[in-house]
């Protein structure tokens, strides 16, 4: 045991002002050390490091982040380097963890549950990386983006070992614009780097690039060609597998989507995303009892994803009433009376008030304004299904109308709303502007 040992945080920065400090704030109290290697800041980045004692050295991008991380390690003088990027935070609860496991003098690196924050799209995704290891010169950096260092570790005779320190990630928070600006730059690097050396990995992090700046057509090329190969992490291929069945799906080649669900679900049955797509497309091939139970499933394999301590290495975490709308949905579809009441009693558990206004609809019980306020607070495209049904077989139909056009601003771009409410315009005479509605849905990019 050394319980003496040195801790060398190592970053490398450009024009991180917004995230920077916080970053620092989370660590301070168990660093030793702050390196921060600065590729080009014109902001308050260096003088926001400086006041956390950081040294801060200058060097020239080179578009490869490894070469940048093998600089800070030059610099390092700790018995264990820690290396985080500016977006993310040492939960407060890994602090102790950190402790125990850099008291050891063993040639160990530590996988780190990585927790992406995404409340844009209601959902966490959880990725294993290592980012704790006892400091020797001989370890070093590969790959110009998504840098690894596992291969040099095992490369050195380290052993690695998974724990439950927590670095949650906060970079997916960022605006749209971002978001797009940093997968250009890692699509640009990707490509230099895939020409290099073609694996699994470099396909299966281009065709995430390509998903994220929305060029589908490649992201189903390299997605295809990373579940081709043998050495690709199984949660890695069944994510893969998730686009490819997704991407078939939605062009309704639903054989075809049928064939890469099974295979995802093989790689891995617990992916609450493959059993969520399971679930939709169980239902359009008329399956509905086993649809139902796919959404149980996701449900359930969702709340171990939430409370387990070790994340395997790639799960993703949705909020859990967006998979609860989905099942209440179909049970309604289905006429399905006993699993209606399972989703709405777990309902219940995570917000009692929505699923009280959900009854009342169902049961065309009187929906007072407050509760009308509160379904404009509550609706987004991932429960609307859910109550465009609801609102359409409401037996008011002029509150029903009255309901739908209260968020006619947020879908007016969106066929089934359209759709729904040109029906309610029909059904309340309204017949003019119910044939006006009908035909702006089919004028939608997404057809219903």
């Amino acid at each position: 045991m050394n319980s003496s040992a040195k801790i060398t945080l190592s970053m490398i920065v450009k024009d991180e002002e917004k995230y920077l400090r916080e970053c620092l704030e989370s660590v301070k109290d168990i660093i030793d050390e702050i390196i921060v290697v600065d590729t080009g800041s014109s902001d308050n980045t260096l003088k926001i490091a400086e006041e956390f004692g950081a040294k801060t050295f200058q060097f020239k991008w080179i578009n490869d982040f490894s070469a940048a991380r093998n600089f800070a390690l030059g610099k390092s003088s700790g018995d264990w380097i820690l290396y985080l990027d500016a977006d993310e935070r040492l939960s407060g609860k890994s602090i102790k963890r950190l402790k125990d496991e850099t008291s050891k003098n063993d040639l160990t690196g530590c996988r780190c549950i990585v927790n992406n924050l995404d409340d844009f799209n209601g959902r966490q995704n959880y990725m294993r990386y290592t980012r704790l290891f006892h400091n020797s010169q001989s370890i070093k950096f590969t790959g110009a983006v998504h840098e690894q260092i596992d291969d040099s570790l095992i490369a050195n005779g380290y052993d690695i070992i998974d724990t439950d320190i927590e670095i949650i990630h906060v970079g997916y928070n960022a605006t749209n614009r971002e978001i797009k600006k940093k997968a250009e730059r890692n699509l640009m690097l990707l490509k230099g780097e895939y020409e290099k050396k073609s694996s699994a990995y470099n396909s299966f992090q281009m065709a995430n690039t390509y998903s994220l700046l929305k060029d589908y057509k490649a992201a189903y090329k390299y997605f295809l060609i990373s579940v081709g190969a043998d050495n690709l992490n199984p949660e890695y291929k069944a994510h893969s597998y998730l686009f490819l069945s997704d991407y078939e799906f939605k062009k309704h080649n639903v054989s075809v989507a049928v064939k890469f669900l099974n295979k995802g679900l093989q790689n891995d049955s617990s992916n609450t995303l493959l059993n969520l797509l399971a679930c939709d497309i169980s239902f359009r091939i008329n399956k509905r009892n086993e649809a139902l139970e796919y959404c149980k499933k996701a449900f359930n394999e969702n709340a171990k994803v939430m409370s387990a301590n070790n994340k395997p290495a790639f799960a993703i975490r949705l909020k859990p009433e967006l998979i609860i709308s989905k099942g209440i949905y179909y049970s309604l579809l289905s006429s399905d009376d006993s699993n209606l009441d399972y989703f709405l009693s777990e309902l219940d558990k995570e917000n009692s008030k929505h699923a009280f206004i959900i009854e009342k609809f169902i049961k065309n019980r009187s929906i007072s304004s407050t509760e009308r306020d509160e379904i404009l607070k509550t609706i987004s495209t991932d429960n609307l299904d859910l109550f465009l049904f609801i609102i359409e077989n409401y037996s008011d139909k002029k509150t029903a109308l009255e309901i739908l056009l209260s968020f006619k601003d947020l879908f007016n771009k969106n066929s089934k709303y359209l759709k729904t409410l040109g029906l309610l315009y029909f059904e309340n005479k309204l017949y003019n502007e119910s044939i006006k509605k009908y035909e702006e849905s089919l004028l939608q990019k997404e057809k219903d």
